[in-house]
């Protein structure tokens, strides 16, 4: 039994648990002794066991079969201990027998989500300094901050009244970011993410909020100002960009050329933005966590390249760039890699133990370092087919996302951004970071269900905050691009265009509609009688 402690299954621990899972049903009879076995499972971590049905049954007879409170008390604590997780069809499992009435927020709130298992998460903070709020004596700090920039920071001094004045402005724009970010740091709620700490997903979920604050703030200002104000970012910005097409010269073969008779080919090869769409893609597989919806990601984008290439020059690419270097290398190996990394997790057993628990030095180290690792994992089961409302949700998710790597573009183009600016990295990371946050509560708020009174479930429907900050923050873009983009993408769309998205529509509409209508009778039927 001392390896089932350790987390390493012994032969002598199966044995255990086989024996256990058959000598349920005659121990049933005889509660206290049923009692005992899930005790000893939950502490050794019998998933068999330790299932909702059985854990349901415990808290009935709980109170007729301990002998007393102190009994009943001890107990429960056990239990409260190990965080239950279930998913049923992508459902959270919670019955109103046993854990009441009323829904429990905290299986829409907790973090603690991932496959159907009995799991303890200790990260071994709540008796340490990091793991307390210390709202006081950060805010303390921070005004303490504050009064010292404001009456002893040394000033540039202007002669210009109006340069003195922007000076100003900027010096308390500043420090009133840092006070909102400071402010979102202590006090917003936690969400489903714990890793490295929850300060970093707060910290960042502040950001997100500054960066919509800064679309809505440049979609009241004049275009011209709205460009020279991103000066503030990149002094080097506030310049018209000039055209840049990859579509001058789409030979594969250049005889002419000394250095390399594949000169197009190398070029396009080696330019940086390859590396940049391995990453993103494999960033973007981590967010959406399904192969089928990135693969959809990839090809579509590519489509808009197609659509958008008379409007903007970098879109216009050669055959063998859309193809084989975007879809077909860049794309498939990021998303290769990311799903790679994602059945990593999905496959490995997380056991976690607090810092102060593990009596080596190399140990900690070792976690110290595993903090910057997922705590658990959850395996995203989109069920795109499984209902007409679950399709068009997953579509619409798309729709968003499409949108989002879409304005990466036009607003460089409107705001006069170029390519190599550091700004389009601040965006790319404040999205990516929120982002993840973002799909994982939209995806919640597609999957999961919640119990009310006589155990009936209803689907969530309150789409988390991440969630609708992020459809905010694509709206407000897509506002800005058309603000400022007015008089630039004036030209129609090719009829080819205009004939390839007709058959798109056609065929995802008419065929969702007939799929659903003929073909998913099982799927609606099913719905019905839940």
């Amino acid at each position: 039994m001392l390896d089932t402690m350790g987390g390493k299954k012994s032969e002598n621990y199966q044995q255990f648990q086989t024996l256990a899972c058959d000598a349920f049903q005659v121990l049933r009879t005889n509660s206290n002794l049923l009692i005992t076995l899930l005790v000893l499972a939950l502490t050794c971590g019998i998933p068999e066991l330790t299932s909702v049905n059985n854990i349901k049954w415990v808290h009935k007879t709980l109170m007729l079969d301990l002998p007393d409170d102190e009994a009943r008390d001890a107990f429960k604590k056990l239990i409260n201990r190990c965080v239950l997780r279930s998913r049923r069809n992508s459902d959270l499992d919670d019955d109103p027998d046993v854990y009441g009435n009323e829904p429990r927020a905290s299986n829409y709130e907790n973090r603690k989500w991932s496959m159907e298992e009995t799991v303890e998460v200790d990260d071994g903070n709540q008796d340490q300094w990091i793991g307390s709020p210390h709202t006081l004596t950060a805010g303390f700090l921070l005004m303490l901050w504050i009064v010292n920039a404001a009456f002893h920071e040394p000033v540039e001094q202007f002669e210009d009244p109006d340069e003195q004045y922007a000076a100003d402005v900027k010096r308390g724009t500043k420090y009133a970011c840092v006070f909102f970010l400071t402010y979102c740091t202590l006090q917003l709620p936690d969400g489903h993410f714990l890793r490295p700490h929850p300060v970093v997903w707060r910290l960042l979920t502040g950001l997100f909020i500054l960066y919509e604050m800064l679309l809505i703030m440049l979609l009241f200002l004049r275009t011209d100002d709205a460009r020279q104000f991103m000066k503030v970012f990149d002094s080097s910005l506030g310049k018209e960009l000039p055209e840049t097409s990859y579509a001058t010269d789409c030979r594969i073969y250049t005889p002419e050329n000394e250095e390399s008779h594949f000169a197009n080919l190398r070029a396009t090869f080696l330019d940086r933005f390859v590396i940049m769409h391995f990453f993103g893609w494999i960033v973007g597989s981590l967010m959406v966590r399904s192969k089928m919806i990135s693969w959809t990601l990839s090809v579509m984008f590519e489509l808009y390249e197609i659509t958008f290439s008379h409007w903007l020059a970098n879109f216009n690419e050669c055959w063998w760039d859309h193809v084989f270097f975007d879809i077909f290398t860049c794309n498939a190996a990021g998303i290769y890699l990311g799903m790679k990394i994602c059945r990593y997790f999905e496959m490995r057993r997380f056991n976690w133990v607090g810092i102060r628990k593990i009596p080596n030095l190399s140990g900690k180290a070792k976690r110290a370092l595993a903090q910057f690792t997922p705590a658990y994992w959850m395996a995203y089961d989109w069920k795109i087919f499984r209902s007409a409302e679950r399709f068009w949700r997953v579509v619409s998710m798309i729709t968003i996302l499409s949108m989002m790597m879409l304005n990466s573009f036009f607003l460089k183009t409107v705001l006069w951004v170029p390519a190599s600016s550091n700004v389009n990295i601040y965006r790319l990371g404040v999205w990516y970071s929120a982002g993840s946050y973002a799909v994982a509560e939209y995806y919640i708020f597609c999957s999961f269900t919640m119990s009310y009174h006589g155990g009936n479930k209803t689907a969530v429907k309150k789409l988390g905050p991440r969630a609708w900050l992020g459809i905010a923050v694509v709206v407000t873009e897509v506002l800005v691009i058309f603000k400022h983009g007015q008089g630039m993408f004036t030209e129609p769309f090719p009829a080819y265009v205009k004939i390839i998205w007709a058959l798109i529509f056609a065929l995802v509409v008419g065929g969702s509609t007939i799929y659903f209508t003929f073909f998913n009778k099982p799927a609606v039927t099913e719905k019905k009688e839940q």
